[in-house]
C-alpha cells in the first residue's frame, strides 16, 4: 500500500500543475528524467515514467518516504530501447490518497540520480442539477446549482441573453455558495421582493479543470398580462381591425375586454363579444358607419387583470364596405405552361390587400396557390397538358380580416400543342413479290395513346445498311439513304416502300407533327429484307472455248465473281451437255427443268445428257475452270455450306459403264472414279415450262409475295465428276448458282446456256447461245 501522502496544494490552488525536481550528484553520466502520461482525474489510470540514458542502472520509485510496491492497484512496466531505459509506474482507479510527491531513483555503481513530480487528483467539473422557480411579482424567490467537479473555483450567477445598460450595466446578484463534499457545491441565488423584470433566465457557474461550469436555472414571475396595440386598421363600414403584443404574465391569458368610444358620445361602451385567450388580432364589428372611435384593450389571467391599453387617436369607418375583384387576363401560352396577370387595387385599398388567391381548374385537373401582394401581380402555371382548355380566375385577400373578395370573371386558356407522343403498336413487314420480282416495306401504325395536340401528319423515315462480299472478293457495306414519307393524318396510317434491295436490314422511324412543326417522339422498329437471285447480267458474262493441252482437248470456263449483294451465295455447281448428234441449244429445256445424269451415263448414251462436273464456293471461286481435265473441283466443299445447297438432282442411278477415253498425259484423278461429296443434298424442281429469261430462278408454285426459295431436303446425292471429254461431240453448258435465304430456304438461279462447242481441232460455235 501507499502512504497516505500529505497534500501540497490549498484549495486555491485547483489547476493540475506537474513539478520537475531533478537531484544530480557530481557526475554527468547518470541523469533521470520522469513524466505523467495522463491527466491524473479521480477513478482514472494514469502512468508516470522515469528515463535514463544509460541502460545498465537500478531503478525504483518513492512515494512520501516510502518506496513504491506492487498492489492490486500499482503495477511496473520495465524495458529499454537503443538509446534509454525506463521503468513505468501504473496506478489505477485513482483516488486523493495517491496525490503528492513521487521520486524515481536511479543507481549505477556509485552513482545516484533522481526525478520528481508531484500531481493533485482533478475531478472533470459538471452540473449536477439546477431547480427553477415560479413566484408571484413582490414575492421572494430563490434559484439553486449543484455542481461536482475538483477543483471548482469562481462560483457565480448572471442573466442570460441580457444585455445591460447604464446602471443595470454593474448589476450584482446575492447568491450563497455551500459545499455538499469533497466534490459538490450548492449555490443559490436569492431574490427578495421580485419585480416584472426579474422574469428570465440565469447562469451559475464556475471554473473547473477543464474548463467553465455552467447550468441554467429559469425565474419565473407571475403577473397580470399586459397589451401593446401594434396595428389598428378600419376594415369596413362596420369594422375595425387590432392587432396586438402580449405579455402573458407567465399565465395563460383567460379572456380579452374590448371597449369603445364613438367620437361625440359621453362613455366608453362595453363590447358584448368574448375574445378568446389565445387571440392576438381581432375585428371588432358591428360599428357604425363614417364613425371615429378609439378603442381600449384589457386582458386576464389567473393574476388578474392587466392594465387597459387605449388607442390615442380617432379611427373613421367607411361610409360603406368595398370589395375589389381583380380583372384577369392571358399573359404567355406555352404547350406546358400558361401565365396569367391581374389588375391591381384602387390606391385607397392597396393598405388592404395582402395577397391573391389563384385557382386554375378544367374538368380534370384542380390547382390552388397563393402570391403575395408584394410580388409582381403575374404567375405561370406550369406542367401543363399540351393542347389542353383551362379555365383561370383571381380573388383578393386581407390578412386582417382573413377573408377575400369575390372571385373575377373567369377566363379560358389552351396550350399549344407540345410534342407528339411515339406512336403506338408499329409493325414493319419486309417481303418479295416473286410476280414484279421485287422487294417493299409495308409500315403500319395507330396515333400516340398522348399526342399533345392536333397531329396534322406523321414523318416516316427509312435507313437500312447491308454487308455483302462484292465482285471484286472484298467485303463492302452498302448504306441505304434515308427514305421519307410525309402520311396525312386523315390517311390509313400506313406506308409503303418500293423497288428496294433485297438482303438489307432496314430500321423505321415514325413520329406526329403537330401544329408547332416539331416531330414528336420516335416510334421504332426493325426488319430484314429476304435474299434474292444475284444480278443476271453479270451471271451470264460466263464463256467458254476450247483448249489443246498437250495431247488432250479442254474446255476453258471463264467465271466472273457474281456480287452477293442480294444475298449470300452457297455455292457455284457447272453443269456440262454433251448434245446428241444435230442438236443444238435452243432444242434444250430451261436450264431449270433439264434432267441431271452421271458423267457415264452421259458418256455412254446416244442421246448425250446433263451432267455436273464441278462444285465448290463462292470464296473458292478462280477466274478460269478448266472443264473436261479429268480433275473435279469439290474436295474442297465437304463439310462446308455447301452441303446444304439445293438445286438440280440427279436423274435414278444405273449401274455406269467405264468411261470413254482419250489420249491424256494424267493429271486430276488418275483413277477415273467419280467424286461424290458427301450430304450434299438436291432437289429435282417439277415445275410447267416457263419462258425462259437470261438468268433464270426455280418456277415453284407459290402464294402471296414469298421469296422463291427452296426448303432444305435430303433427296438423292449428286455425283460430280469432271472426266475427258469427247473430242467428235458437241457440248454446252450452264451454271447454277445457289443463294442462302431465310428459314432454313435456298434460291437457285441459273445462266444461260453456254455456246455449244465441240472440243477439238474445229471448234466452232455451231449455234447461238440465247435459249
Amino acid at each position: 500500500m501507499l502512504a497516505k501522502g500529505s497534500r501540497i496544494l490549498n484549495l486555491f490552488q485547483y489547476y493540475t500543475f506537474l513539478t520537475y525536481i531533478f537531484n544530480y550528484k557530481d557526475v554527468v553520466s547518470l541523469s533521470v528524467d520522469v513524466s505523467l502520461e495522463s491527466k491524473p482525474h479521480a477513478g482514472s489510470n494514469i502512468s508516470l515514467m522515469c528515463k535514463t540514458e544509460s541502460l545498465s542502472n537500478t531503478k525504483w520509485w518513492v512515494f512520501g518516504d516510502e518506496n513504491v510496491t506492487a498492489t492490486d492497484r500499482i503495477s511496473f512496466d520495465r524495458g529499454e530501447s537503443d538509446y534509454y531505459s525506463y521503468l513505468r509506474l501504473n496506478i489505477s482507479h485513482l483516488t486523493f490518497d495517491h496525490q503528492g510527491k513521487y521520486t524515481c531513483f536511479a543507481a549505477e555503481g556509485e552513482d545516484i540520480a533522481t526525478g520528481s513530480l508531484a500531481f493533485n487528483v482533478t475531478v472533470p467539473g459538471k452540473v449536477v442539477s439546477t431547480s427553477n422557480a415560479h413566484a408571484n411579482v413582490t414575492s421572494p424567490a430563490s434559484l439553486s446549482c449543484t455542481l461536482e467537479g475538483y477543483p471548482l473555483t469562481n462560483v457565480s450567477w448572471e442573466r442570460a441573453n441580457v444585455t445591460f445598460v447604464g446602471d443595470d450595466e454593474q448589476e450584482k446578484f446575492n447568491f450563497t455558495v455551500g459545499k455538499l463534499s469533497e466534490t459538490k457545491l450548492e449555490t443559490s441565488l436569492e431574490f427578495p421582493k421580485l419585480k416584472p423584470r426579474d422574469n428570465g433566465s440565469y447562469l451559475c457557474q464556475a471554473i473547473g479543470v477543464d474548463g467553465p461550469v455552467v447550468g441554467v436555472a429559469n425565474l419565473y414571475v407571475l403577473d397580470v398580462p399586459h397589451i401593446y396595440i401594434d396595428v389598428v386598421k378600419v376594415v369596413g363600414a362596420r369594422r375595425i381591425f387590432l392587432n396586438w403584443t402580449l405579455n402573458d404574465g407567465n399565465e395563460p391569458v383567460q379572456e380579452y375586454f374590448v371597449k369603445t368610444f364613438a367620437n361625440g358620445s359621453n362613455e366608453w361602451t362595453f363590447y358584448p363579444e368574448k375574445i378568446p385567450g389565445g387571440n392576438t388580432s381581432y375585428i371588432i364589428q358591428n360599428l357604425q358607419p363614417n364613425t371615429e372611435y378609439k378603442i381600449k384593450l384589457m386582458a386576464k389571467n389567473a393574476i388578474g387583470r392587466g392594465i387597459e391599453q387605449d388607442t390615442p387617436d380617432f379611427y373613421k369607418t367607411f361610409d360603406k364596405d368595398s370589395d375589389f375583384t381583380p380583372e384577369v387576363s392571358l399573359k404567355a401560352i406555352t404547350p406546358n405552361a400558361i401565365n396569367i396577370g391581374w389588375s391591381s387595387p384602387p390606391k385607397e385599398l392597396t393598405d388592404h390587400v395582402h395577397y391573391y388567391i389563384l385557382l386554375m381548374y378544367n374538368n380534370s385537373t384542380k390547382k390552388e396557390t397563393v402570391q403575395s401582394a408584394n410580388q409582381s401581380n403575374l404567375y405561370m402555371f406550369r406542367d401543363l397538358h399540351s393542347a389542353t382548355n383551362y379555365k383561370f380566375k383571381v380573388a383578393a385577400c386581407s390578412e386582417y380580416t382573413h377573408q377575400c373578395g369575390s372571385w373575377s370573371k373567369e377566363i379560358d386558356g389552351t396550350t399549344m400543342d407540345g410534342v407528339a407522343g411515339a406512336p403506338e403498336n408499329l409493325t414493319v413487314v419486309c417481303k418479295y413479290d416473286t410476280i414484279s420480282r421485287s422487294s417493299f416495306i409495308v409500315i403500319t401504325w395507330e396515333p400516340p395513346s398522348q399526342p399533345n395536340g392536333v397531329i396534322i401528319h406523321y414523318n416516316v423515315v427509312l435507313e437500312g445498311s447491308s454487308v455483302f462480299l462484292g465482285d471484286k472478293g472484298v467485303w463492302e457495306k452498302n448504306t441505304i439513304r434515308p427514305l421519307i414519307k410525309s402520311v396525312d393524318k386523315n390517311s390509313t396510317r400506313s406506308v409503303r416502300f418500293d423497288l428496294l434491295p433485297a438482303n438489307t436490314n432496314y430500321s423505321v422511324k415514325v413520329s406526329g407533327v403537330t401544329r408547332i412543326r416539331g416531330a414528336g417522339k420516335d416510334a421504332e422498329a426493325v426488319c430484314t429484307m429476304p435474299p434474292t437471285i444475284p444480278d443476271k447480267e453479270k451471271l451470264n458474262q460466263a464463256n467458254w472455248s476450247a483448249v489443246k493441252d498437250q495431247d488432250r482437248w479442254l474446255m476453258k470456263l471463264s467465271i466472273p465473281r457474281v456480287s452477293e449483294r442480294n444475298g449470300p451465295i452457297c455455292c457455284y455447281r457447272v453443269f456440262v451437255i454433251k448434245l446428241e448428234p444435230n442438236q443444238t441449244v435452243n432444242d434444250l429445256p430451261p436450264p431449270e427443268e433439264t434432267k441431271v445424269s452421271s458423267y457415264q451415263e452421259v458418256h455412254m448414251s446416244p442421246k448425250g445428257g446433263t451432267y455436273i462436273a464441278d462444285m465448290f464456293e463462292s470464296n473458292a471461286l478462280s477466274n478460269d475452270i478448266y472443264l473436261g481435265d479429268n480433275v473435279t473441283l469439290s474436295e474442297a466443299t465437304r463439310n462446308s455450306k455447301c452441303k446444304v445447297c439445293v438445286g438440280l438432282r440427279p436423274s435414278p442411278p444405273t449401274t455406269p459403264p467405264a468411261p470413254p477415253t482419250s489420249p491424256t498425259n494424267g493429271g486430276g484423278n488418275s483413277s477415273g472414279a467419280p467424286i461424290i461429296p458427301a450430304e450434299i443434298p438436291s432437289l429435282m424442281l417439277e415445275t410447267p415450262r416457263a419462258k425462259r429469261d437470261d438468268v433464270l430462278t426455280s418456277t415453284l408454285k407459290t402464294t402471296g409475295v414469298t421469296v422463291p426459295s427452296v426448303a432444305v431436303s435430303t433427296p438423292p446425292t449428286p455425283t460430280v465428276y469432271d472426266g475427258l471429254l469427247d473430242i467428235n461431240s458437241n457440248y454446252s453448258g450452264f451454271i447454277e448458282v445457289i443463294v442462302l435465304g431465310g428459314n432454313d430456304s435456298v434460291i437457285p438461279a441459273y445462266s444461260a446456256y453456254f455456246v455449244a462447242i465441240k472440243p477439238g481441232p474445229h471448234n466452232l460455235p455451231l449455234s447461238p447461245t440465247s435459249v
